[in-house]
């Protein structure tokens, strides 16, 4: 039973991992780490859609600077580039693969946020162990879906 309720935490880990990987293949280590610092944001947004946690006006206040960061630093980004008027065939194959790193990195913040919300509702409800979650979600989470 405890296996069944930790399966959707394996599966968000496995595509956290999976997101995250592929934007290290489609831009540079940089880029990817420059958006997943945008994990705070996703945090408190998830937790207020699952949890009913509103943040507090300091809370959002201290993301400002986190989003402002990452705009600046990924509008600056040397390896990244996304010109509405590509020039060529190569030009259009280099953009969709920033764009496509891009969104995987987005896409691996919002599946590891989604990990830890989901964790915190289990540990609220004390459905299971936290050291049980912890291991089965490990072992689950290298497991071929």
């Amino acid at each position: 039973m405890q296996l069944l309720a930790i399966l959707p935490l394996a599966m968000v880990h496995t595509l956290g991992n999976l997101f995250t990987n592929m934007s290290l293949g489609k831009v540079a280590v940089s880029f990817t780490h420059t958006i997943k610092a945008m994990e705070p944001f996703f945090s408190v947004v998830l937790s207020a859609m699952f949890l009913e946690e509103m943040p507090t006006p300091w809370v959002v206040t201290s993301l400002l600077p986190i989003a402002g960061g990452v705009a600046l630093a990924s509008t600056t980004e040397a390896s990244f580039t996304c010109d509405i008027c590509l020039l060529s065939l190569y030009d259009l194959i280099i953009a969709f693969g920033n764009m496509a790193g891009l969104w995987s990195a987005m896409a691996s913040n919002l599946s590891n946020q989604s990990r830890n919300v989901l964790n915190k509702k289990f540990m609220v409800k004390k459905e299971v162990y936290q050291l049980t979650v912890f291991f089965n979600n490990k072992f689950l989470s290298k497991m071929p879906f």
